[in-house]
């Protein structure tokens, strides 16, 4: 399987499938990219996926990881493999787990540009108060 070294030496492992438009999924805690393959084996003749494993899941080493900045460091995980990949746009699918980095990173916006997003089954709100409306 691929992999790149992030900005801080962890090894992050990635899948790159198919062809045409480039389609970026983030999996949930526990899973890593496998998960999304029974969804695009059928569509690789119209989209390339993106499927990496997040750091600390699947293929990726865990690398020195701060818990305060666990978030903002997957984020960068993923700016960086786009930015390796030589991405400059595609659309996001992200859930659970994924969903909180896919959420940062529209946040955070990188050299990419999102055309799309699929948000699935993550609240966008870490720490709900009483003052959340939704």
């Amino acid at each position: 399987m691929p992999s790149f070294y992030a900005s801080d030496g962890t090894q992050i492992a990635y899948r790159s499938l198919g062809q045409g438009p480039t389609v970026l999924l983030l999996h949930g805690f526990g899973l890593d990219g496998r998960q999304w393959l029974p969804q695009v084996m059928p569509r690789l003749h119209k989209y390339r996926f993106i499927l990496p494993d997040m750091r600390g899941h699947g293929g990726s080493a865990s690398g020195p990881y701060q818990r305060h900045q666990g978030l903002t460091r997957l984020t960068q995980d993923i700016e960086e493999l786009l930015k390796n990949l030589q991405v400059n746009e595609c659309s996001l699918g992200a859930y659970s787990m994924g969903a909180f980095v896919g959420l940062n990173f529209l946040q955070n916006p990188g050299s990419v540009r999102i055309r799309s997003y699929l948000h699935i089954e993550a609240g966008p709100c870490f720490h709900p108060n009483e003052n959340w409306d939704h």
